[in-house]
């Protein structure tokens, strides 16, 4: 047993002695009781299957030689970084040069002046065109969309498609007509304004997504926290261009997509502009039509579309003229019980004539009819500010006086499908919940805690609104 505890004493020693001095048996260097000083060294020499590339073996000795965060290497990385910076800035300073060039050599070409230096930091530069016109743009546009004259003289510059296609609308009747594009009315900028030796006339094109107010994936179109502080934003461009005697239109998206609203709105543009082929009231006479007749001639013809009256009172052609038959139908009014104010005796609903024609005196005969045969006591009737003009329109000079204006409406629409558009009585709260339940109108998700208008653009819906309507009366 001494010899035991001896021997244990004595290899205790040993290892206290030998401790620390155990070496790498790849490289030979001393470690703590292991056999190799890396894993590296024990691949190479138990002649594993590892391919090592040589990137990473001089990484490994790199760092096995190194030492963390020591000033030289602070230093080295410090002068990398101001490498990095130094050749960036030249890219820079390469790309303005370029961009100069390119600028200067578009500017001699089109006689125009920038007025602005370069290295000015702006979203927008301002400069002068050969007509002496001032105009802004932005350098990609003026470079890359090659947008270098000013709205006057470049004709299609920042228009949409259906701008042009209006203003060639319009070209082909009359040659002479002058045309802007994009001009600001008291700071509002207007698609199109059109002088004419009659009237001057604006039109703004208002697509679905573009105005309108809802969620979306889209920047551009997550817009929902706006939509009752611009509720007015249509209702004001109108009330400025009527200050500044100009008719104004706004056209909707779904409307111009309908072929009957497409020919309806067209009418009523040529007829602001006294461009419609032109027919007199004293040659036709007056009779009242039938309910499928009625129908067809307003659904073609009228920009809102039928609805249900109880007398309907058209003209009709004595002879031929022009490229019309005998004894058809050119001009209709008609009339009903009011709808919202029953303080009035009866309410006119719907005015429209054929599309492209302009009847002279054609409303006041069919109106003259109505009087002389029913013999009303008081009459009402709304006019749609979007193509109502305050201060010149057929209420005016039929005897009517302005009772008041109406707040403004609006529409809601799907975003699977913007060319419908629904009246707010259709998604009212108690109304949403039942097409939640039924599974009906895509609407997925419903909560009672939210509003109706919320719950709905949550379901993927949007809000357009209108510029309200002009409210008339005629007492007897």
């Amino acid at each position: 047993m001494n010899d035991r505890k001896d021997k244990c004493k004595n290899c205790v020693k040993i290892k206290k002695k030998e401790w620390g001095k155990n070496k790498c048996l790849e490289c030979k260097k001393i470690t703590k009781n292991k056999k190799f000083c890396s894993n590296v060294c024990s691949a190479i020499f138990n002649n594993k299957k590892r391919i090592i590339s040589v990137e990473t073996k001089n990484k490994i000795s790199i760092s096995m030689k190194r030492k963390k965060n020591t000033p030289e290497l602070i230093k080295k990385r410090i002068e990398k970084r101001k490498q990095e910076d130094l050749l960036k800035q030249k890219k820079q300073e390469e790309e303005k040069q370029k961009i100069k060039e390119r600028l200067e050599k578009i500017l001699l070409k089109e006689n125009i002046q920038i007025l602005e230096p370069i290295d000015k930091v702006v979203q927008k530069y301002n400069f002068k065109c050969y007509c002496g016109n001032f105009f802004n743009r932005s350098l990609h546009n003026f470079i890359h969309q090659k947008s270098y004259y000013c709205n006057i003289c470049n004709v299609n510059s920042g228009t949409s498609k259906v701008e042009r296609e209006i203003k060639d609308l319009i070209l082909k009747k009359d040659k002479n007509i002058s045309i802007k594009t994009n001009s600001e009315i008291e700071g509002n900028e207007i698609d199109l304004i059109i002088n004419n030796k009659i009237n001057k006339v604006g039109i703004e094109y208002d697509g679905s997504m573009w105005h309108s107010y809802g969620k979306s994936k889209y920047s551009m179109f997550n817009n929902y926290l706006n939509s009752n502080k611009q509720k007015n934003k249509h209702l004001n461009k109108t009330i400025i261009c009527e200050n500044n005697n100009t008719k104004l239109f706004h056209i909707f998206e779904n409307e111009w997509l309908d072929k009957n609203k497409k020919e309806s709105w067209k009418s009523i543009i040529f007829n602001s502009l006294n461009l419609s082929i032109k027919l007199n009231a004293r040659d036709c006479y007056t009779k009242e039509v039938e309910r499928k007749e009625k129908n067809n001639f307003i659904d073609k013809n009228h920009i809102q579309g039928t609805i249900e009256s109880k007398i309907n009172v058209g003209l009709f052609l004595k002879e031929d003229k022009v490229n019309l038959k005998k004894d058809t139908l050119i001009s209709i009014m008609t009339f009903s019980v009011p709808r919202y104010n029953k303080e009035y005796e009866y309410e006119l609903y719907r005015f429209c004539s054929l599309n492209n024609y302009l009847v002279r005196g054609g409303g006041s005969k069919l109106l003259k009819y109505f009087e002389k045969k029913y013999k009303p006591k008081s009459l009402i009737s709304y006019g749609n500010r979007r193509w109502t003009n305050k201060y010149s329109n057929f209420y005016l000079s039929s005897g009517f006086k302005e009772l008041h204006e109406t707040n403004v409406s609006y529409y809601y629409f799907h975003e699977s499908d913007i060319n419908k558009f629904y009246s707010r009585t259709t998604y009212q709260k108690k109304k949403i919940e039942l097409y939640f339940n039924k599974k009906q109108r895509n609407i997925d998700f419903f909560d009672k805690d939210l509003t109706g208008e919320m719950n709905l653009f949550n379901n993927g819906y949007r809000k357009i609104y209108d510029c309200g309507q002009l409210v008339f009366c005629k007492t007897y």
